[in-house]
């Protein structure tokens, strides 16, 4: 081979494995998140996940609370004491209220 032949050959390989490393450059930029900073990350992940942050905005109690406001509604609930001792003298004194339990209903109207 000529020395001519030669530098073309090698400048085109030269040439083609830098054309290669430029559209490797570019399929990974382009189809992977490897050279794509938080921000950009955050906000393409945020705009596909639309649907669920709008689930998430939404109250999903709010047909029970309109309900609640509206309809007349029962509430029970319960209070208990249970004092336990150790010393026989203060648990003899008091023996009346130191157990005792409180239930109670009551009718809501909201009106």
């Amino acid at each position: 081979m000529k020395k001519g032949t030669k530098k073309v050959i090698i400048a085109i390989a030269i040439i083609v494995v830098i054309i290669i490393l430029i559209i490797t450059g570019l399929l990974l930029y382009l189809g992977t998140d490897l050279f794509k900073s938080n921000e950009e990350q955050f906000f393409k992940y945020f705009a596909q996940n639309e649907e669920i942050i709008q689930k998430l905005v939404e109250n999903p109690n709010r047909a029970n609370i309109q309900s609640v406001k509206q309809n007349n509604y029962t509430t029970t609930g319960n209070i208990s004491f249970n004092l336990v001792s150790n010393d026989t003298q203060f648990a003899n004194q008091s023996i009346p209220a130191r157990n005792f339990s409180i239930d109670y209903t009551r009718q809501v109207n909201p009106r």
